[in-house]
């Protein structure tokens, strides 16, 4: 299976800053019924966003949880790092520098590239990357996200 990979080009200068646009994207592939794994850089990183997304929308909860073993995922939302989650096979949002090497296991993979510099030039070398394993690699500019 060869995903099929979208950077989503924002106008947020960091990835801390990005965080409310990742539960944005996590949100819609729920509304759509996918299950979506997120890769983070940390632990840290892992549970900041674990707790954003306990209070990301007034009106209703996004049921997720930190993948800690590698087990069959119970909830829509799995949010882990430094582990290759075998169960997961719809959708991949990576917030990490790298490109993991268990990305060829996903449907989809999503990679969300602030606007410094520094992140565009990483995301370059993630599309050359994807593009030389026959992903179909699209590119989306959003300038008003907030």
């Amino acid at each position: 299976m060869t995903p099929t990979v979208d950077f989503y080009l924002i106008n947020i200068p960091t990835l801390t800053s990005s965080y409310r646009f990742v539960c944005q994207l996590i949100d819609k592939a729920c509304q759509q019924k996918h299950q979506v794994y997120v890769h983070t850089n940390s632990a840290e990183e892992a549970t900041t966003l674990d707790k954003l997304l306990w209070i990301f929308r007034d009106d209703s909860f996004l049921p997720h949880d930190i993948l800690e073993k590698n087990m069959p995922p119970t909830v829509p939302v799995q949010i882990g790092h430094a582990i290759t989650p075998e169960h997961h096979h719809d959708i991949l949002i990576n917030i990490t520098e790298e490109t993991p090497a268990f990305f060829s296991q996903f449907k989809r993979i999503l990679e969300v590239v602030p606007s410094d510099k520094a992140a565009r030039e990483l995301a370059r070398k993630k599309f050359r990357f994807y593009r030389d394993k026959n992903c179909q690699v699209t590119s989306h500019e959003l300038t008003n996200i907030q």
